[in-house]
């Protein structure tokens, strides 16, 4: 099966010479880059919660809008891989060397940081099948969603609150606020790994120590970004109903095309 290996990188500050990144995929050589973006781009996603109460008295509704605004590097490798021979556990690596600074004396008034946001590994059949993403888009933020509104202390609400691994990967802006990398941007040389875990069928990004029991979580940062580099933004409305007369309740999610002009720098390599 082929996936797409996405990587979006950028040199916050630069000292002499453009670092060089090295990229492994389970032991096994994928390419070796500077890191000679300088460059940030901005992305934006919109969610939109309705919420309808119902009943003799009590009819009410509260509308909340939500606009997020995220800086990440104009420019991203794009790999297109076959998983055929990967292990059912295996693991990324993503090594920064020559990145410099002039640290003498316990000093240092100058360096190179290097930031990747995001890393991102998808099924090439699903990034390719946009209806089927949005699908999954839906499912996935209609499950934040409940997760986020539930304030019981029952077991099944903590089982809601257990933190997930996150799909597709990484960014520098996760919902839980978790960083299961570690850092995406650091200073001087460095090495990030990233463990790959199967589940369904499919091979994820994941935290070293995280369960990959029950379902995934989709921070809003990956709506803002497939959204931008597809050119087919969409924006999502949880709409809520309760009825407090007959106590009942539904729930109904919705992706909306909306009309935004985007321009992109992308930098693939198969």
């Amino acid at each position: 099966m082929k996936y797409y290996l996405i990587i979006g990188y950028q040199l916050l500050e630069r000292y002499r010479t453009f670092p060089i990144v090295t990229v492994h995929m389970n032991g096994q050589f994928v390419d070796e880059f500077e890191c000679d973006n300088q460059e940030a781009t901005q992305m934006s996603a919109r969610e939109i919660y309705i919420n309808n109460i119902k009943g003799y008295g009590n009819a009410r509704q509260c509308d909340r809008i939500e606009d997020f605004s995220f800086n990440t590097p104009s420019k991203y490798k794009m790999y297109e891989l076959d998983s055929n021979d990967w292990p059912e556990q295996g693991e990324l690596s993503i090594e920064v060397s020559k990145s410099y600074s002039n640290y003498t004396n316990g000093f240092m008034s100058r360096r190179s940081m290097v930031k990747f946001n995001p890393v991102f590994l998808i099924r090439k059949d699903l990034y390719d099948n946009h209806e089927a993403m949005m699908k999954i888009i839906k499912a996935q933020r209609y499950a934040n969603w409940v997760n986020r509104s539930h304030n019981r202390d029952d077991e099944q609400n903590l089982q809601m609150k257990i933190v997930r691994p996150t799909w597709p990967g990484f960014s520098s802006y996760p919902d839980n606020f978790r960083k299961e990398a570690g850092d995406l941007y650091k200073g001087g040389n460095f090495t990030i790994k990233f463990a790959i875990k199967k589940k369904h069928k499919t091979y994820m990004l994941v935290g070293d120590d995280m369960n990959t029991k029950g379902y995934f979580q989709l921070d809003v940062f990956f709506l803002a970004w497939y959204n931008f580099y597809t050119k087919k933004p969409h924006e999502l409305i949880l709409r809520k109903e309760y009825d407090t007369d007959k106590q009942t309740q539904s729930i109904d999610v919705q992706l909306n095309p909306i009309n935004t002009n985007n321009e992109n720098q992308r930098d693939n390599h198969a």
